[in-house]
C-alpha cells in the first residue's frame, strides 16, 4: 500500500504551486517584458524564464525542445495571448506535457484579457488582409496605462498560487505602477516638445505607444501585416509623409531597416530603430527603460528631421 500512495502524493504536491515558504513559483513567459514584469513583482519568490529574447520578432519563434522541457517544470506559464502566440506556443504545451500549464488550467495565464484591445476587426478576416489578428493588436504593453493593469493581474495571478506572499507581491505590483506614473507626464511632455504628430512604423508594434500619448499613426512600411513593401507601395508612403509632416519614422527592431532608408534620402524624414521589448537592447533592462527609449528616438528623430526646430 505504501509503495502505491507515496507516487500519488508526490504527484498531489507537484500540482499545487509553492507549498511552503521557501519554495518558488516557477514561470515562463512568452516575451521577455512579461518575464521583466514576473520578475520586479515577484522578487525572491519566483523563478521566470522567457521562452522568446529581446529583439526576437514574438510572432515568429521556433517551439524548441529545450521549451518544452522549461515548460514542463512550469508552476505558470504568463502569455500575451489575442493570437500573438498561436503559431508556436500550443505546440509547446502539448509537448511540456505539463497539466498545470495547459490552455484552462489555473496556470495558464493570458494577459490580453485584463486590457481592452484596439484595432479589432469589424469584418471576417482572411489570409488576403495578411497577419491580421482577429482578437486585435497583441501588442499592449507597450501602453503604460494598459501595462499597469497587466502588473496587477500579474500579482493577483501568482497571489492565487502562492497565497503566503500575497501582500509582498501586491506591494511591488503597486511600487511599479507607481514608478510609471511618475514618468507618464515628463514622457508626454517630452514628445510634446518634439513637434512631432505623426509616426510611420514598419509594422503595428507601436500603435499602443502612439495612441496613448497623443500621436497620430500615419501609415505601416509594410502595406498589410506580414507583407513586404513593394516600390509601389513605398512611392506611396513617400507622398504621404511629404504631406503629413512633421513625421517621425520608428522602425521596430526585428524588421528590416532598407525600406525606410530609401524613405528618409528621399523625404528627409529620418528614421529610428527601436526596441519593443524588455532587453531588446542594453538600454532597455526595465520597463521604464524601455519606454524611455521609445521617447528619447522621438527626441532624436526630431532633432534629425528638423533641426531648425529647438526642444525647449
Amino acid at each position: 500500500m505504501k509503495t502505491i500512495f507515496l507516487p500519488i502524493f508526490t504527484g498531489a504536491i507537484l500540482w499545487m504551486a509553492p507549498v511552503n515558504a521557501f519554495s518558488k513559483t516557477i514561470v515562463v513567459t512568452t516575451t521577455t517584458t512579461l518575464a521583466g514584469f514576473v520578475e520586479e513583482i515577484g522578487g525572491q519568490h519566483v523563478s521566470v524564464d522567457s521562452f522568446t529574447f529581446g529583439p526576437q520578432d514574438p510572432h515568429f519563434v521556433e517551439a524548441k525542445p529545450s521549451f518544452m522541457l522549461k515548460a514542463r517544470k512550469a508552476d505558470l506559464l504568463v502569455a500575451v495571448g489575442l493570437n500573438l502566440e498561436i503559431g508556436w506556443l500550443p505546440n509547446i504545451i502539448v509537448g511540456s506535457r505539463n497539466p498545470r500549464i495547459a490552455f484552462g488550467s489555473k496556470g495558464y495565464f493570458e494577459t490580453g484579457q485584463l486590457i481592452e484591445p484596439m484595432q479589432v476587426p469589424t469584418q471576417k478576416v482572411d489570409r488576403a488582409m495578411g497577419d491580421i489578428h482577429g482578437f486585435g493588436n497583441p501588442h499592449f504593453m507597450l501602453d503604460p496605462t494598459r501595462a499597469q493593469k497587466v502588473a496587477r493581474g500579474i500579482a493577483n495571478k501568482l497571489s492565487e498560487l502562492d497565497p503566503l506572499h500575497a501582500s509582498y507581491f501586491t506591494k511591488r505590483a503597486e511600487k511599479l505602477i507607481h514608478s510609471i506614473d511618475l514618468q507618464v507626464p515628463q514622457w508626454q511632455q517630452r514628445i510634446q516638445k518634439t513637434g512631432i504628430t505623426h509616426i510611420v512604423t514598419y509594422h503595428q508594434t507601436l500603435f499602443y505607444f502612439i495612441n496613448r500619448f497623443g500621436l497620430t499613426h500615419v501609415a505601416s512600411i509594410e502595406p498589410k501585416p506580414g507583407i513586404p513593401p513593394s516600390a509601389k507601395h513605398i512611392h506611396g508612403l513617400i507622398k504621404i509623409i511629404a504631406e503629413k509632416k512633421p513625421v517621425c519614422m520608428m522602425i521596430e527592431s526585428f524588421f528590416e531597416s532598407n525600406s525606410a532608408e530609401k524613405i528618409q534620402n528621399q523625404t528627409g524624414t529620418h528614421f529610428e530603430v527601436v526596441a519593443t521589448e524588455i532587453n531588446a537592447t542594453q538600454n532597455t533592462a526595465s520597463y521604464i527603460k524601455l519606454i524611455e527609449s521609445l521617447v528619447t528616438a522621438i527626441e532624436r528623430c526630431a532633432k534629425d528631421t528638423y533641426p531648425e526646430r529647438k526642444l525647449q
